[in-house]
């Protein structure tokens, strides 16, 4: 018999995105019930087709809504959703199947979701891990005013895990940019008010890493790093366990700033290697192992670490934005010493994200380094003919300059490759 799930949702004004939301649970669960917050659209009237609606006066507290929410599920399991989420058709494939497996445990039972984060065009921008999922019966409830997580009346004997099927979309950025910064901004002044006069306070290292999410969606990446490196310290003190994952977390929301941002890659190298020896094989620590290594001048090093991230990766959707990266990184550190190998790699990347202009960029840029003039070509009217072509006006202008200085294409061809590039800027 499979357990019984009760899918909880808190919402106000989300008549954009509720429907899917609903829709995605519907193959798994056996009631559905939305916490309406104060909604003036159309947000009850459509979660009403589905779902058990209760209305609630918003108290300025995650915590108080998802718990009163909660409060009127019956079933066994308890998925939590806001209306701009969606489970991924492998979760609803095999979540019943895999909470059936857990039926022999008595102890309470956390699970955690890996959250893919979508932009206005449909790519991954960003993952993480996060709780959504318990088993009723252990007075299990969220706690903290903004950014909130579950705990248990049984701390000590609960199970926290994770499945590689375990995914959910989230698609909030997919909202305007004013809305998103306008949300973010005032998160940013709610934490710096949770935190107050007292920031070495140990219970401030959860508010320290979602005040560094915060600053970086708003891009301030030097506070975002500092907020990060301040929950570590403070873990450290309270003597976290480097298994945690909520640590885990931090370590690898620091490497990312210390690589992408500062550039720091010496230093980013300490923090992998904290986790790399838990977890060797890791796809993700091993391609930024490659990244730093590359970056330092150990590029063989570095290609065998990206090489073994690629075999240990399934190609679907969710590995995708990580599959092109690597391909990226190969193609660009092994193309000095193997051209035809390192362009494969690039066009394979160019293959998963066509329209992505940092991998055309990287393309056409070693075919014209290389003189590969007529390969330049081709694919330069291959994106054009695609529509797909690069809107950056300075690529656009290198590529022009270098393809009007080979003497043998006749005059009718620069005359059509010019237009093409008038009429793309």
């Amino acid at each position: 018999m499979n357990p019984k799930i009760s899918v909880c949702i808190i919402a106000k004004n989300e008549d954009k995105y509720i429907e899917d939301c609903i829709k995605s649970v519907l193959p798994i669960s056996n009631e559905i019930i939305v916490l309406d917050t104060g909604s003036t659209d159309k947000t009850i009237e459509i979660s009403s087709k589905y779902a058990k609606v209760y209305q609630s006066v918003w108290k300025d507290d995650f915590s108080k809504a998802r718990n009163e929410c909660i409060s009127y599920a019956k079933g066994d399991w308890i998925i939590n959703l806001s209306a701009d989420e969606r489970l991924t058709k492998e979760c609803t494939n095999n979540l019943l199947k895999y909470l059936k497996s857990l039926d022999h445990i008595h102890s309470p039972i956390i699970l955690y979701l890996k959250v893919l984060e979508q932009s206005n065009d449909n790519r991954f921008i960003n993952s993480y891990l996060k709780d959504y999922i318990f088993n009723k019966g252990y007075g299990t409830k969220y706690i903290r005013q903004i950014h909130e997580y579950l705990v248990t009346n049984d701390e000590a004997n609960t199970i926290r895990q994770t499945n590689t099927f375990l995914t959910i979309f989230h698609i909030g950025e997919t909202r305007s940019q004013k809305e998103l910064y306008d949300k973010k901004e005032n998160y940013i002044k709610k934490i710096n008010n949770l935190i107050g006069a007292n920031p070495d306070k140990l219970d401030n290292y959860y508010y320290y890493r979602h005040l560094g999410d915060e600053y970086f969606e708003t891009e301030q990446h030097d506070k975002s790093l500092e907020a990060y490196l301040l929950s570590y310290k403070l873990m450290i003190k309270i003597g976290f366990e480097k298994e945690n994952i909520f640590y885990q977390s931090v370590v690898s929301r620091i490497v990312k700033e210390l690589i992408f941002f500062q550039k720091d890659y010496q230093q980013a190298l300490n923090y992998i290697s904290e986790q790399f020896n838990l977890n060797p094989e890791s796809p993700e620590l091993l391609f930024y192992l490659g990244f730093c290594k590359n970056r330092l001048g150990e590029n063989n090093l570095g290609l065998n670490f990206h090489k073994k991230a690629l075999s240990l990766l399934d190609y679907n959707e969710i590995n995708k934005p990580l599959i092109a990266n690597l391909c990226v990184e190969i193609g660009r550190f092994s193309i000095i010493y193997d051209y035809e190998y390192g362009i494969n790699y690039l066009l394979k990347a160019h293959n998963i994200f066509p329209e992505s202009e940092p991998i055309i960029e990287h393309v056409i840029k070693y075919y014209l380094l290389r003189d590969d003039f007529l390969n330049a070509l081709k694919f330069y009217n291959l994106i054009s003919e695609n529509n797909n072509f690069i809107s950056n006006y300075n690529l656009s202008c290198e590529i022009f300059r270098y393809l009007e200085k080979q003497s043998h294409w006749e005059e009718q061809e620069i005359s059509s490759i010019r237009n093409k590039i008038k009429t793309s800027i």
